[in-house]
């Protein structure tokens, strides 16, 4: 392996690691290190492991540099005056405009702190025009980046930290003084708007484009306008990549101004014998990767692409032949220096290996190459189609192997067709549909009305295409789901087999094993008989509580959902699925308010759910009414719902909550749902004896309309578990509450703040463990 790519890997990796840091090191320690080590690391001649601690010493500075940026504590949670420079594409949904504006000071009571990053921002009612590149003077309410806590699922903070996101926030509706718009600047991230906006709602009397959501994507990278259908499909098939413009787009464009560039100046006459139709090809094809990755807004993979593509015809006009690792190695370490932070995230590393995977798959075909004598023009050319052919599926198979083992470290998920996906679509968009789009896309700059002919004709295209590879992606063998432990398992194991193929095999044994050793371990634990798991999801201002015995599971609720945006699949789902667990037992929506049962829908249609409970069946399809349902065992742990409805009486929808009482043989828990004082009445006058345990569910998030005095003493918990969320409206938990727990003595623990809660009881008693015990990470605060 070139040197040059070993230290491209070492100062990635190294800046990896600092993603795992809860605390970040301090600046002049950093340099005491480097002082200290970095002569010992040059002695030893490692280039990966010096290039390793320069990187980790690198994203440290950046990432205290961006830290640095954020808005002070100050300025959080009251009004302030705001100015700066829309950053981006505005968007906007059925209630708001999302945006980020890049700041250039804050003001308050006549305090003022300059150029403090960027923040996001929504502004509600019917906001006016809002462009990129325009300067705004904004009141506005800011806050802590918040997202949800969770072991498994997306990282929120982290997403917006790695984009220079310091918080969030809204316009104020009424605020002291108007809103203005400073000044209005064109800027691409404008033209980039339009031509979107233009794509996806077309003038009158033009035709919505076939496919306008994924031929946007195609034509300046906003993905926005695709469908969840879409997505699922692209995701099943393994097509993400087709959509995303990257270093097939882009080298697409580049192979396409060189082949105009040169074929108009071989036909240049004269001019060619000043300066030759290579060099004129070359250097068009470096404008025209250079354009599309501009009108892409210069996304992580487009800038590698770039990078290389620039790297290569600067060598390619100075005649310097050299390796493609020492080229992916400096583009490697250009990304990895410039955003030091998004070197954790699964697109990076899928990018670099992708390319490296091609071009190593390539020269091994070409060193296996028998030469054999011509026969003919007809023979040659077919075995020179055969042989491209061959190439082709050799790639994808190489693909398909390579990438594995970083799809499922990050994702837990691979598709299974994807070779064969990838074979029909690939050639398709490339050839066809990518080259319609670009075209389409140049001719609406310049305002013809046959972009639209050809825009029509690339969407035409993608939707065939899709057609033709959807009954693969529906179908059940398409992609397989392991948890992280099953994926770190398989991800090293096939690692080590690759090397076993390509190194000594005495080191792919030892990496064989230690894949073993680190898959195993990662394998979640499942409770002893009689014992059973009680997990609280973070899932903001609702309830998520996933119980788990030996050889069954149940969920509690699911959480809410906010329109599009569900809890279900954002939280639930990847615990199910990071847990292992394939399947649900059973299902129970304590009651139908949207904050326990909006993520429903999403789990039932993503996992196996054998039956639901509810207390209003008639709102749920499918369901059964959790009254007078008999108790159950599992594996030795007793279930029974409790009812506060009696014959006769008429309850609210929050008193009808299902109860549900977990009995184990080392410990017990009660689940409350949005239970009031009436229903806590309810319930004690119908099981006063058997309401003691050992866990208990704060009811209604710690509303003062619940946990009465007498419920506390009659169900006597040493715990209590407040899902809430942070800083909700509500005010929840109340005071009042807070106290009446403090002084019946039962420790409280609220996902607000710990993130998610795991309780198991063993036979040494609960064993807690939560998210911010292990999970916190430097940028969560």
């Amino acid at each position: 392996m070139p040197k040059l790519l070993q230290a491209g890997i070492g100062f990635a990796l190294g800046a990896c690691a600092v993603s795992a840091q809860a605390v970040l090191v301090p600046t002049p320690l950093l340099f005491a290190l480097a002082l200290a080590v970095l002569p010992l690391l040059g002695a030893c001649r490692v280039p990966w492991m010096a290039a390793l601690c320069l990187g980790w010493a690198w994203c440290n500075i950046a990432s205290t540099q961006q830290l640095a940026e954020h808005p002070d504590p100050q300025y959080l949670g009251v009004p302030v005056l705001v100015t700066g420079e829309i950053r981006g594409i505005p968007r906007r949904d059925k209630h708001a405009t999302r945006f980020d504006l890049e700041l250039s000071e804050i003001r308050l009571n006549g305090q003022v702190q300059r150029n403090s990053g960027t923040i996001r921002l929504r502004w509600y009612s019917n906001p006016p025009p809002l462009r990129p590149g325009d300067n705004w003077s904004l009141w506005v309410k800011l806050r802590v980046p918040r997202g949800y806590h969770n072991r498994w699922g997306i990282d929120y903070e982290r997403h917006l930290f790695v984009r220079g996101i310091g918080a969030t926030g809204y316009v104020l509706a009424k605020p002291p003084v108007t809103p203005r718009r400073l000044s209005q600047h064109r800027s691409l991230a404008g033209l980039r708007k339009n031509l979107a906006d233009a794509l996806q709602t077309p003038a009158d009397g033009i035709p919505d484009l076939p496919a306008a959501g994924i031929v946007a994507a195609l034509a300046v990278g906003e993905r926005s306008a695709i469908s969840s259908l879409q997505w699922r499909l692209l995701r099943r098939a393994g097509l993400s990549h087709l959509v995303a413009i990257s270093g097939l787009h882009v080298s697409l464009a580049a192979l396409f101004g060189f082949t105009l560039g040169r074929g108009l100046w071989v036909l240049s006459g004269a001019l060619k014998r000043i300066v030759a139709a290579r060099t004129v090809g070359l250097w068009l094809s470096l404008a025209s990767a250079g354009a599309y990755a501009a009108l892409a807004g210069f996304p992580l993979p487009t800038c590698r692409a770039l990078a290389m593509i620039g790297a290569f015809i600067t060598l390619a006009l100075s005649l310097y032949r050299c390796h493609y690792g020492n080229l992916l190695g400096a583009a490697l370490l250009l990304l990895s220096a410039l955003w030091p932070l998004e070197c954790a995230a699964a697109g990076f590393w899928l990018s670099f290996l992708a390319v490296w995977l091609i071009f190593r798959t390539l020269e091994l075909r070409q060193s296996s190459r028998t030469p054999v004598a011509d026969d003919g023009i007809v023979q040659a050319f077919g075995r020179r189609c055969s042989r491209y052919l061959a190439n082709l599926l050799y790639i994808q198979w190489a693909l398909f192997l390579g990438l594995a083992p970083v799809l499922l470290f990050y994702f837990g998920e691979i598709s299974l067709i994807a070779p064969i996906a990838n074979l029909v679509a690939v050639p398709i968009f490339s050839f066809v549909a990518v080259p319609l789009v670009l075209a389409g896309t140049v001719l609406l700059l310049s305002g013809s009305s046959l972009a639209w002919y050809l825009l029509a004709a690339g969407g035409t295209v993608i939707d065939w295409t899709l057609a033709l590879v959807a009954p693969l992606a529906d179908s059940s063998f398409a992609a397989a789901t392991l948890s992280p432990g099953s994926g770190v398992l398989a991800a090293l194991s096939i690692s080590a087999w690759f090397l076993l193929r390509v190194s000594r095999r005495s080191r792919a044994i030892i990496c064989a094993l230690l894949a073993c050793c680190a898959g195993l371990l990662m394998l979640p634990e499942r409770p002893a008989k009689g014992d059973f798991h009680l997990v609280m999801l973070d899932v903001g201002q609702g309830l998520a509580v996933v119980l788990r015995t030996r050889h069954h599971a149940l969920l509690y609720d699911a959480g809410p959902r906010y329109g599009n945006f569900s809890l279900g699949q954002t939280v639930v789902l990847p615990y199910l699925r990071g847990a292992n667990i394939r399947w649900l037992d059973l299902a129970i929506a304590s009651h139908a308010s949207t904050d326990h049962v909006g993520g429903l829908p999403a789990v039932r249609a993503g996992i196996t759910v054998k039956r639901i409970l509810t207390s209003a069946p008639t709102e749920i399809v499918g369901s059964n009414d959790c009254n007078g349902f008999p108790g159950w065992y599992w594996d030795g742990v007793y279930f029974e719902i409790m009812s506060a409805a009696k014959d006769g009486i008429n309850l609210s929808v929050n008193d009808a909550s299902c109860v549900l009482r977990i009995s184990g043989r080392h410990g017990s828990a009660l689940l409350t749902g949005d239970l009031e004082r009436r229903g806590e009445r309810a319930l004690l006058a119908r099981y006063h004896q058997g309401l003691v345990v050992d866990v208990l569910q704060v009811p209604h998030h710690g509303s003062n309309t619940s946990s009465t005095t007498g419920f506390l003493a009659a169900t006597s918990p040493s715990l209590a578990l407040l899902s809430r969320g942070s800083e909700n409206r509500y005010g929840h938990p109340a005071d009042e509450v807070i106290k009446r727990f403090d002084r019946a003595g039962i420790k409280m623990m609220d996902t607000a703040l710990t993130g998610q809660l795991n309780l198991a009881s063993t036979a040494q008693g609960w064993t807690i463990e939560t998210w911010a015990d292990a999970g916190r990470r430097f940028w969560h605060r």
